[in-house]
């Protein structure tokens, strides 16, 4: 059912940080997912790029998985690509939360 891989990065940074660090161990590795390319751009907004949905990521449920973490697509057709979660929704089957649908933003790393 699910054809690609990530790992689950957390921000590992100090407290009130302005720069995410995402050097520390993995929330998760190994989660088998279906990535869904969608629609997306970026645009400047100022002097900020502000960059649009680009990414659906669904996943069975895990817990505690929040916006400030990211992805690291390690199989599948989007390997090596870090997405960053903007949105985390549960979807519900039968009154209990089966998935996780997350909403996410494709980050480039030099």
């Amino acid at each position: 059912m699910y054809r690609d891989a990530v790992t689950i990065q957390q921000n590992s940074a100090a407290d009130g940080s302005p720069v995410p660090d995402y050097s520390g161990a993995a929330f998760m590795s190994s989660v088998p997912c279906r990535i869904t390319s969608r629609g997306g751009n970026e645009s400047y907004r100022g002097r900020v790029l502000d960059a649009s949905l680009t990414h659906i990521v669904e996943m069975q449920f895990i817990a505690d998985v929040l916006p400030s973490m990211r992805l690291y697509v390690t199989g599948g057709v989007h390997a090596g690509r870090y997405l960053n979660i903007a949105y985390v929704q549960p979807v519900e089957m039968n009154g209990r939360a089966r998935k996780l649908e997350l909403q996410c933003v494709s980050q480039e790393v030099a």
